[in-house]
């Protein structure tokens, strides 16, 4: 009860002064880790037990059996202008807690620096174009422990570090804590990131910003703010399994993630807050085949029509051989975008004990 009451007074706290966040900032820890959660339009914060519950939901993670388990994914948008990847490995300390590490990086690479295209006598020089990366990583550590066989609770220490080229760069933190309860064949979880806001400190190099072509009076402009505030969120789900005939079963969940950063596109908005709802499926034949389906980003996109409904439908697949797991999804990142679609691939691999 004490730490609800510490999260709603956070969330009442930081909500009422949402004008200070910025809207999608560290928007690329949002991408989702792991094929098979990703292909179920992330709605796994009640059900997901491997080690990808690192990401989606601390508390999860207690459902991992192997003493070491690690995943590995790799996606790419943008045709491949964006390179997306996740590891993460857990270790369980004893029968009631375990220990996880991930990493996130989203990343354009070779990007052309022009700043020095002009040298001193205002003349073209392309041996002067330089190459930079814009690149985004997240660390997070976490730790689970069940308190008993149908209640667990998590915790994530989320390190960020963002680099801009040699033009700048910044380093933040925050911290995500989540629960799941399983009550018969129903399951239940909740997930706050960003529970204390995620601060990121930037640092700016004016002297890398200069353009040299001595016809160019126009200089770039350094930003006055050096922090930025990430909201918090909250996400929620709520699954049932079903048997539907001797090794076949399906286990359908619905989500609802509230976002507190002022007023967006979502079905329900208000300045307080916006409900985002999405649905994911998962059809399991033995633990061996997978096969799922996910709806997400639900929102209503204003046009001069008035507005219209948009969404992002996701599909995936996925085989078990022993304690080897590989996944694929394809999603759709935005009905506008140039690539419609994204694939998505992930590896989980587990080890039972060192000796073996």
């Amino acid at each position: 009860m004490r730490i609800y009451l510490v999260i709603t007074l956070v969330l009442i706290t930081y909500t009422s002064k949402a004008q200070q966040f910025l809207k999608y900032n560290n928007e690329f820890i949002n991408l989702g880790a792991g094929a098979r959660s990703i292909g179920m339009a992330g709605s796994v914060i009640a059900t997901n037990e491997d080690v990808n519950s690192a990401y989606w939901n601390p508390a999860g993670l207690n459902g991992v059996t192997d003493k070491v388990q690690a995943s590995l994914m790799h996606s790419e948008y943008f045709k491949g202008i964006v390179n997306y990847d996740h590891f993460a490995i857990s270790y369980r300390i004893d029968t009631s807690s375990i220990f996880a590490f991930t990493l996130l990086r989203s990343g354009i690479d070779n990007i052309q620096n022009t700043l020095d295209l002009f040298d001193v006598n205002g003349n073209i020089d392309y041996s002067r174009i330089r190459y930079f990366s814009v690149a985004d990583y997240a660390f997070l550590f976490t730790y689970s422990r069940k308190l008993n066989a149908n209640f667990r609770y998590g915790a994530s220490l989320k390190i960020i570090y963002r680099k801009q080229g040699e033009f700048a760069s910044a380093m933040g933190f925050g911290f995500d804590a989540g629960i799941q309860y399983k009550k018969g064949e129903w399951l239940m979880g909740a997930n706050a990131r960003d529970i204390t806001t995620t601060f990121n400190f930037w640092t700016y190099h004016e002297d890398k910003l200069k353009v040299t072509n001595p016809a160019d009076t126009v200089q770039n402009i350094i930003p006055d703010e050096t922090i930025d505030l990430t909201a918090p969120q909250v996400h929620v789900g709520i699954a049932r399994k079903f048997l539907l005939y001797n090794k076949l079963s399906i286990c359908p969940e619905i989500g609802l993630d509230l976002t507190f950063d002022g007023k967006s596109n979502s079905i329900i908005k208000s300045n307080f807050a916006n409900v985002a709802p999405h649905l994911g499926v998962e059809l399991n034949y033995a633990n061996i085949c997978f096969l799922r389906a996910g709806v997400g980003s639900i929102q209503e996109i204003p046009d001069f029509n008035g507005s219209s409904i948009n969404a992002q439908p996701s599909v995936g697949i996925g085989l078990r051989f022993g304690r080897v797991c590989i996944d694929y999804a394809i999603t759709s990142l935005s009905k506008n975008a140039i690539a419609m679609y994204s694939n998505i691939f992930s590896l989980r691999f587990g080890v039972s004990d060192w000796k073996k």
